[in-house]
């Protein structure tokens, strides 16, 4: 059903997925209501009801109150935080979201290439 079919071993991994699943939720509802809105807030602003925020859907303007405006953009500014704070998390953690279940800590190419260099060098 989802990409990651069992849980992470380690629980920063799990922290990590769990955000990366709140960020893509967090979009997809952003992305949701800014089409709701488009297709049934008016097409012009109306002044008694404060829909004069004007909102561009790729030539189709839509007017919104200051309430709707604050909760559309800010389930937006919300999905990009939390994809910044996961990003920022993988990189200071070292975890990398592509197999989250492994126990082997990162490797270092140099260190990786020594072992080898060193075998062949046993070998010969």
């Amino acid at each position: 059903m989802f990409a990651y079919s069992k849980i992470p071993r380690h629980p920063r991994a799990a922290l990590l997925v769990t955000l990366s699943y709140l960020a893509l939720a967090l979009w997809f509802g952003f992305g949701g209501l800014f089409v709701y809105f488009d297709y049934t807030r008016p097409k012009s602003p109306n002044i008694s009801m404060g829909q004069v925020y004007a909102n561009n859907n790729h030539g189709s303007i839509f007017y919104l109150n200051r309430t709707e405006e604050v909760e559309m953009f800010g389930l937006e500014g919300c999905s990009l935080a939390t994809i910044v704070v996961t990003g920022v998390l993988c990189s200071r953690w070292k975890i990398s979201l592509n197999d989250p279940w492994s126990d082997a800590p990162p490797y270092d190419y140099k260190t990786v290439r020594a072992t080898y260099k060193a075998k062949d060098v046993e070998s010969a």
